[in-house]
């Protein structure tokens, strides 16, 4: 099972693990220490922005990170229109069409997120 990701309520960074819904609320179960408690035997919940979820795609950038659905990628693209050199970007998403992720470039690199710097997509 892919790991997920989204930014708690009332904070700005994301907390990564288990996802799941109950009683309308979402939910993360971190997969760091970070949330848990010294009872390491309970269990411990974190409410996120729903709007903030994501799944890991199960690939990696160039640098090895972890690519997630909403990563804004940029890239270097050398075969642009008559010979014209382009630094690219693309936003990470799932086409249900396809049943596949789209935006994923081997050669790019992660370089913020949709959630928390939507501005890098302007104009692109």
């Amino acid at each position: 099972m892919k790991p997920y990701r989204a930014i708690p309520i009332g904070q700005k960074d994301f907390v990564f693990g288990w996802y799941f819904e109950r009683g309308g609320g979402s939910y993360i179960i971190p997969i760091t220490d970070k949330y848990h408690t010294p009872a390491s035997f309970v269990l411990t919940f974190v409410s996120v922005i729903p709007e903030t979820v994501s799944q890991a795609t199960g690939r990696k950038d160039r640098d090895k990170k972890d690519i997630y659905q909403g990563d804004i990628m940029e890239w270097y693209n050398a075969c642009v229109t008559k010979g014209q050199n382009a630094i690219c970007r693309t936003t990470v998403k799932w086409n249900n069409l396809h049943s596949r992720y789209e935006g994923i470039v081997r050669t790019g690199h992660i370089i913020g997120t949709i959630h928390t710097t939507p501005g890098l997509m302007e104009g692109k």
